[in-house]
């Protein structure tokens, strides 16, 4: 492949480390890893993991990102974290009780995109997926 485009639009939160051996691979491929070869998709769902998985991307790679800003900063916090169990629905929520920063010291609030494609309510319901379409037609390589 000369030309890889990873979809995190909807990757959230939970533990980054899975995918640390996919950051590696690409990285260490020359054919990708370098400028035009390598388009990481980012967008409104992005948060906790995902933006830390993006922020090594952006760090460790020659990526170019497309679509939207994530809503949430790169340097995020990594629990201990304590289950609070609500008694009248048993849901269980993990909340932190305490805040560190993940070690990637990145202080940006959001990770920006290098080429901004909005989701429109026309487009998602018309089945199209413009920032998918651009990566694809190479719009992003050119970027």
């Amino acid at each position: 492949a000369d030309h890889v485009v990873v979809d995190m639009r909807y990757l959230s939160g939970g533990n980054p480390t899975p995918f640390l051996p996919l950051v590696a691979a690409l990285q260490n491929d020359l054919r990708v890893n370098r400028p035009g070869g390598l388009t990481v998709l980012i967008g409104r769902e992005n948060v906790s993991a995902a933006t830390v998985l993006a922020a090594i991307f952006d760090r460790d790679t020659e990526a170019t990102f497309v679509g939207e800003m994530t809503p949430a900063r790169a340097n995020n916090f990594l629990c201990p974290c304590t289950d609070i169990t609500l008694e009248q629905s048993g849901y269980i929520f993990s909340v932190p009780t305490t805040r560190s920063g993940t070690g990637i010291g990145d202080p940006r609030m959001a990770i920006e995109p290098d080429m901004p494609v909005a989701l429109s309510s026309v487009d998602y319901f018309g089945g199209r997926d413009p920032a998918l379409e651009a990566a694809l037609a190479g719009k992003a390589a050119s970027q």
